[in-house]
């Protein structure tokens, strides 16, 4: 026999059912749209300007260099034909100013003199004061 003692069963709590999910309907989470800062827009075009300004900047210098690359090695090459020339000619002690001279006017393609020696030797040399480096200057 069962005995009561007078005790009483908690009452289940209430939950509320669940609900069911709308059909059709799916749940969009809507974010607004993003906000454009025209301030921002314009620092970005004046940064995009200011990087094609550097960039033609910077292909000015890469020409310049590679002139200057090509000048120096054109220079080069006269000197070292010089330094062979003078070691040929060290056991005799005479140095042939005739091919020295030669070496030094020499040009290559590419290369010009520069005006004022042209000039110059037009009226029949340098006239008093002037320097005459005998040097070419590349030409773009």
């Amino acid at each position: 026999m069962a005995s009561t003692t007078g005790r009483r069963a908690a009452p289940a709590a209430s939950t509320p059912a669940p609900r069911p999910a709308p059909t059709g309907q799916v749940a969009q989470n809507k974010a607004p749209p993003p906000v454009v800062d025209l301030q921002l827009m314009e620092d970005l075009k004046i940064k995009d300007q200011q990087l094609e300004e550097l960039r033609g900047q910077l292909a000015e210098t890469d020409e310049v260099i590679c002139g200057l690359e090509k000048e120096r090695d054109f220079y080069f090459a006269k000197l070292r034909k010089i330094e062979v020339l003078c070691q040929d000619t060290e056991e005799t002690g005479t140095l042939p100013t005739n091919d020295v001279l030669m070496i030094l006017y020499e040009t290559e393609e590419g290369f010009a003199p520069p005006e004022e020696l042209e000039a110059g030797e037009a009226n029949g040399g340098l006239s008093g004061g002037e320097d005459n480096h005998n040097g070419l200057h590349n030409v773009p």
